[in-house]
């Protein structure tokens, strides 16, 4: 690591020193990382199909839009769906007024089997014609049930039909933005044609590519993770073997952002041309800060110990040639001033860096809030240092 050659001259004018917090660089054992590569996908992505076939009438989205969850995307043309729903309601009328007719006319030979039955008691009507009312009064009765079913078919159809006719509107499904336009107005479509492109605009996942050899290491990580979910049992102290484990790190190379995976999922199987698994997770984010297909890099274990230099997250800084800190260094008269300090990243964890051993050494405080109001040079008073801080001039 070296100096920052553009911002490492001193101040010319130098005021009074800008309070600040820091933190030390601290040299640990901890587990290893390697860095891997791998893009983005969206959580939810969706070809919106045609659910009626016919003439496209509307195309209510161009790619870029962005749209919620029951917008219109298009239409389909659906006058003769309408046409058959007018023909389906007249039939509808009909059958209507035929259960009506039948019903006057079971009422009518209810009561003439009644007057028959009443007659035949007092002996005044032969059997034939008692067979032969109660045959009309039974046929009548069968009238009704079947022109009451009927009905139903036909009001079963015209739900059917309903249902068709409202399936020439289709909406969105979920949030999202359209990527691609796969028809245009005008154009026929079958039932099952894609014509947009939905991608989801919540969560997205990182599909990483992780060499097959540090399989074991990932699961050992995802098995920390999901016993981290189980409350444990009430203790008087928190045992070191027992802290949340680091978990794996994702950078965006589009924003330079950083992510913690959650729901990590290996697929154990393994490429034949690279020998390598994925490794997915959900990167939880906004939605402006991720490009599907995006490219991100990551930093997996690798199950091996080793002595390693970090740094807080915060004070990690970016310019022109690369990542630095603002060290803060003891000058002759006991005063203190920070410096740029050029680091190699080695790779991240959810709250350090672990960077290259060079112009920073174990137990160098590095600015962590404050940076941005500092030049090269500048006078520092340490807020709240902590303990083994350099002392500032009174």
């Amino acid at each position: 690591a070296v100096l920052l050659s553009n911002l490492t001259a001193p101040s010319s004018a130098q005021g009074p020193p800008t309070q600040v917090y820091a933190d030390a660089a601290s040299g640990e054992s901890i587990v290893q990382r390697r860095m891997v590569t791998g893009e983005l996908r969206a959580l939810k992505r969706s070809e919106v199909a045609v659910e009626e076939s016919g003439v496209l009438i509307e195309l209510a989205v161009r790619e870029g839009d962005r749209v919620h969850v029951g917008d219109v995307l298009f239409r389909v043309d659906d006058t003769r769906l309408n046409l058959l729903l007018d023909e389906i309601d007249s039939e509808l009328a009909e059958a209507a007024a035929r259960l009506e007719e039948a019903r006057v006319e079971a009422a009518y030979w209810k009561r003439e089997l009644e007057v028959q039955e009443q007659a035949s008691q007092r002996g005044a009507s032969t059997d034939k014609e008692l067979r032969d009312t109660r045959y009309q009064a039974n046929l009548s009765a069968a009238r009704v049930g079947s022109a009451d079913r009927s009905i139903d078919r036909i009001n079963a159809a015209r739900a059917l039909l309903q249902d068709r006719i409202d399936d020439t509107v289709v909406r969105a499904p979920f949030d999202g933005v359209i990527v691609q336009r796969l028809s245009e107005i005008g154009a026929w479509a079958e039932e099952g044609d894609a014509a947009v492109v939905l991608l989801g605009t919540g969560v997205h996942e990182a599909w990483l590519d992780v060499p097959q050899g540090l399989l074991p290491a990932v699961n050992a990580l995802v098995r920390t993770k999901a016993s981290q979910q189980v409350p444990a049992d009430d203790s008087d102290g928190e045992d070191a073997d027992q802290r949340p484990s680091e978990g794996i790190v994702v950078k965006v190379d589009a924003t330079g952002q950083s992510h913690t995976l959650t729901r990590l999922r290996p697929v154990p199987e393994a490429s034949r041309s690279t020998r390598s698994f994925t490794l997915a997770g959900i990167v939880h984010a906004e939605p402006e800060e991720l490009i599907a297909g995006g490219s991100v890099v990551a930093f997996v274990p690798t199950g091996i110990m080793g002595e390693t230099l970090t740094v807080s997250k915060d004070a990690m800084l970016r310019g022109p040639s690369g990542s630095y800190v603002m060290v803060v260094r003891q000058n002759d008269d006991g005063s203190q001033s920070a410096f740029p300090t050029s680091i190699t990243v080695l790779f991240e964890t959810e709250e350090r860096v672990a960077v290259a051993p060079g112009a920073i050494t174990d137990g160098d405080f590095v600015v962590t809030e404050g940076a941005e109001r500092l030049r090269p040079g500048s006078g520092v008073v340490i807020l709240d240092p902590p303990a083994g801080s350099p002392p500032a001039e009174p």
